[in-house]
């Protein structure tokens, strides 16, 4: 998954290759995995997205920001996954990512959907000053990104709301609730093993559903619990 992952070495890349070799690489790499899910953003998203892999392989060995070792690598294990998980996950016009760390699964998406506006929200300085980067050198100006703890910040209200990692599945609702509009959705990605059942309801959501879905190339199983706010919750305070 997005965060936590063990280290994966890239075994087609060599180190002495050339950029513009590896950037072509993983460029193909990431157009054959979404032509596998049907997609067809065109030539300029992809292109951004096989720079945001080279740009995490660079960063990656000098920063501990992922356990994955070379673009490649990197473009199957998180940004194919991060396209995958939006790919089986209602609309949406803007996304909260809470806990966002490099900026999975938050950066591809909003690559993926330019006119969709993205809340990245991560509180470790290293990862924060990476996904500046990104947004800086790839020009997303629908990214927002914000250095805090989700608990220490007034919440940026979206449509959609995802967190991985952040606390225990059945207690994700209750942290993610205040940053989803009435309207919208929350989403906890997870493995088989972590989401095997439906979490615990938490009060002001629906039960919700576990989504199942498939990473192109790496051939991954994955889960992800999606749930609503329930009707009569309040809806969020945006003053």
């Amino acid at each position: 998954m997005f965060h936590g992952e063990h280290i994966i070495q890239d075994r087609n890349q060599d180190p002495e290759q050339d950029p513009e070799q590896v950037l072509e690489a993983t460029r193909t790499t990431l157009a054959d995995g979404l032509e596998a899910l049907r997609l067809h953003p065109g030539n300029a998203s992809t292109d951004k997205l096989a720079r945001l892999a080279v740009l995490l392989a660079d960063w990656a060995p000098k920063m501990n920001l992922t356990g994955h070792r070379g673009s490649d690598a990197i473009a199957r294990r998180l940004i194919l996954d991060a396209i995958a998980l939006i790919n089986v996950l209602p609309d949406f016009d803007s996304l909260a990512d809470l806990g966002s760390g490099a900026g999975f699964p938050g950066l591809p998406i909003a690559i993926l959907y330019p006119d969709r506006r993205l809340v990245s929200v991560e509180a470790r300085a290293k990862r924060v000053s990476f996904q500046r980067t990104v947004v800086r050198k790839l020009g997303l100006e629908n990214v927002e990104i914000v250095q805090s703890r989700i608990e220490n910040v007034k919440p940026i209200v979206c449509q959609a709301v995802i967190a991985q990692a952040v606390v225990p599945p059945d207690q994700v609702a209750g942290l993610l609730l205040p940053w989803c509009r009435s309207d919208g959705w929350i989403a906890a990605p997870g493995t088989p093993e972590s989401l095997a059942e439906i979490p615990c309801e938490t009060a002001g959501t629906e039960p919700g559903e576990i989504r199942r879905y498939q990473v192109p190339l790496a051939g991954a199983d994955r889960r992800v619990w999606l749930t609503r706010p329930a009707a009569s919750n309040p809806a969020p305070n945006t003053d």
